[in-house]
């Protein structure tokens, strides 16, 4: 078949059929493209192509007790499980995106807080560090942490670098895994919802269960709102 003699209805035929819309609209308009720059069509076909709509779905949410089911799995008689623990205790009480686990540095550290600069937003962020938190942070940093002098507080395995927002996700969804808690539909693919869904659930249960050391607003702090420690 010529370039020339393909037609909307064979464009649309082609999309209808396809199992994969997104990778069919990622190919086909790959050569679309190809061929137009070359002068084998006369315009650019990748625009007929439709376009696919997709749907971010809310994060899976997990229970308070599958929550401490995840936590009490943990081996923590390790330097890995140290670390991992004090991670996935952040994300589940302090409700912090993976990519601001990874970012805070020891100068971020206070007696009773935490002060970051988001990773996504590039607002200044301080929630209160809960004691369970510091603890879980220390432990790590006293008998987990390789001695390295990188100013970062989590490195990665080999502990030649800070650990990866990418890591956190790959780490927390191999824990789910190990802790025998049935995920069913709930996602944990890669690049997902495994440090969201823990987010999630910290919001819910804050909003619902009653917090004697901090509020909703003190942990899932506002830009230009600081918290005084407690």
């Amino acid at each position: 078949m010529q370039t020339d003699s393909i037609t909307v209805a064979m464009i649309l035929k082609g999309f209808n059929q396809a199992t994969d819309k997104v990778n069919f609209r990622n190919a086909i308009g790959t050569f679309f493209r190809y061929a137009y720059n070359r002068n084998m069509t006369r315009s650019n076909l990748k625009h007929l192509i439709p376009t696919v709509v997709r749907h971010n779905g809310v994060p899976s949410v997990y229970s308070p007790e599958e929550v401490e089911q995840l936590l009490a799995s943990i081996d923590r008689t390790t330097k890995l499980g140290k670390r991992n623990f004090a991670i996935i205790l952040i994300a589940s009480r302090l409700g912090l995106r993976a990519s601001n686990i990874s970012n805070p540095r020891f100068g971020d550290l206070k007696a009773e807080k935490i002060e970051i600069l988001q990773y996504k937003t590039k607002h200044p962020l301080t929630t209160v560090l809960l004691s369970e938190v510091k603890e879980a942070v220390w432990d790590y940093i006293d008998h987990g942490r390789p001695q390295f002098s990188n100013p970062h507080i989590f490195l990665n395995y080999g502990g030649y670098g800070v650990i990866k927002a990418s890591s956190i996700y790959a780490m927390t969804r191999r824990a789910f895994k190990n802790s025998g808690i049935d995920c069913g539909t709930r996602r944990m693919e890669p690049h997902s919802y495994a440090p969201a869904s823990l987010r999630h659930c910290c919001q819910k249960a804050m909003i619902i269960l009653p917090y004697k050391r901090c509020s909703v607003k003190q942990i899932f702090n506002q830009p230009n709102f600081t918290q005084k420690p407690i």
